[in-house]
């Protein structure tokens, strides 16, 4: 399968491959993977995988921790073992609820709007706050030891994912 990789990696038909040596190493040679992937996700060659060892963490299936105005779901090394230097947030905020101010002392934060309006507001001691507002597919930079807060400024749930360069949220 690997000229259908090159074919599809380079946007050239297949047959465009046909004169790559069989004995060069262009591709690391791997496992095909099965007719069904989910097979894949929770199993190895020597059967089902440890979650310490999975490069797969179903974030979709967590169940969401409920807070006043809003959701939280966190992924980071106690959830998800093999990621020891990412930590991820996904937060809901309702219509005129807020991400509470708060600021991470090991980290910035980078953070993702996915859907919604927000206002967030970055405090850098000892006397400057700057005020922004953000639409679905922005991203804001909060740095590391800065208060900030982020709030719903819509009539729709605002959605969006923090994520830090830690091991733990």
């Amino acid at each position: 399968a690997k000229r259908e990789v090159l074919s599809k990696n380079f946007d050239l038909p297949v047959a465009a491959f046909d004169d790559i040596p069989e004995d060069e190493l262009y591709i690391f040679p791997g496992t095909p993977a099965p007719q069904n992937i989910s097979e894949q996700n929770v199993t190895g060659s020597a059967g089902v995988l440890p979650q310490s060892q999975s490069y797969s963490y179903h974030f979709s299936e967590q169940p969401a921790h409920e807070v006043q105005g809003g959701s939280v779901k966190i992924v980071d090394s106690l959830t998800f073992p093999i990621s020891s230097n990412t930590a991820a947030a996904l937060v809901t905020v309702h219509p005129g609820g807020m991400r509470e101010i708060h600021w991470h002392p090991s980290s910035d934060e980078w953070t993702f709007f996915i859907s919604g309006k927000a206002r967030a507001t970055l405090f850098t001691a000892p006397s400057t706050a700057t005020t922004f507002d953000y639409r679905p597919g922005d991203v804001g930079y909060f740095p590391q030891s800065n208060s900030h807060y982020i709030e719903n400024t819509g009539d729709e749930d605002l959605v969006f994912l923090e994520v830090l360069q830690t091991d733990e949220f």
